[in-house]
């Protein structure tokens, strides 16, 4: 390589470095943004994940792509920046949440007998769905000999198709409540509410919702190509 080669790729190196860094004060600028709109959601009371939104950004983003950075390497990399987002604004609200008491010591509060929260790990353990009463009873055994907190199990499992498993319902927090029942001197039980179960089913069909979305994305750039 000559002299005048060396040159060239030295000012052109100082050019990706200078990009480089206003990249990293965008990034900054962006990241300033989204504490406001954390403390804007915790204090409306709006969930941190908003995969709706988070699809449509994309979308746009992706369409307003002109390269010559590629659309495979556009997505991936505002991925990170969306995950680092979401990651700022949980790190950020579970700090906030930690409730202290006089000296500074985390203040416990009690579940089912459980203290959550006062500085000893709670373990909360079981299948990812309920399926029949022996294995919930079997399962309730185990976990009591193993030291667990508290047992856990998936009754209603929503599914995109309708000829998929989706969960025993009310028949399978019945098995759930009857395990627990079995061995309540080690174990409490988690139940969900119906509104709590609707929330789930929400989050799931906007998650369908952002993968519908996002396979349309990548339809109209085929389309575009």
């Amino acid at each position: 390589m000559t002299r005048e080669d060396k040159s060239g790729i030295a000012r052109l190196r100082e050019e990706i470095d200078e990009a480089n860094e206003k990249i990293l004060e965008l990034l900054n600028d962006r990241a300033a943004l989204t504490e406001k709109v954390r403390e804007y959601k915790v204090a409306h009371g709006l969930a941190l994940f908003d995969p709706v939104r988070e699809a449509r950004q994309m979308e746009g983003l992706l369409l307003k792509n002109r390269g010559p950075l590629s659309a495979q390497g556009a997505e991936m990399i505002f991925k990170e920046i969306f995950r680092a987002s979401l990651s700022q604004m949980e790190t950020a609200t579970d700090e906030q949440l930690l409730v202290k008491v006089r000296g500074k010591r985390p203040r416990g509060v009690d579940v089912g007998g459980v203290t959550i929260g006062g500085g000893k790990p709670v373990i909360i353990a079981g299948p990812c769905a309920v399926e029949h009463q022996d294995s919930m009873n079997e399962v309730a055994a185990t976990l009591k000999k193993l030291g667990v907190d508290f047992i856990r199990g998936g009754a209603f499992k929503p599914r995109t198709s309708p000829y998929s498993f989706q969960g025993l319902g009310e028949e399978g927090l019945e098995y759930l409540a009857e395990a627990r029942q079995a061995h309540s001197d080690a174990l409490a039980e988690t139940l969900a509410t119906r509104e709590e179960l609707d929330r789930e089913r929400g989050a799931l069909n906007a998650r369908e919702l952002e993968l519908a979305e996002h396979r349309r994305v990548q339809a109209d750039l085929e389309a575009h190509l």
